[in-house]
């Protein structure tokens, strides 16, 4: 069971808008929301995309500007 608990806001705090607090909720919701293996697995796929990319341009071999 979740504890949910007041966040504490300085005296002179003043909300840019009536709901901030509301919009921020909502959007942590949303983003806990996602389960963990999910995530996982979209970082997983990231970094396999990028060490890829990397070792292409590493075999291309040096450019004509260099020679």
């Amino acid at each position: 069971m979740q504890v949910r608990s007041n966040m504490k806001v300085p005296d002179k705090y003043e909300p840019k808008n009536a709901d901030e607090f509301g919009t921020f909720d909502r959007a942590m919701s949303k983003i806990l929301a996602v389960p963990g293996s999910h995530v996982q697995k979209q970082i997983k796929k990231k970094k396999a995309r990028k060490k890829r990319a990397k070792s292409k341009s590493s075999e291309s071999g040096p450019s004509r500007d260099s020679a």
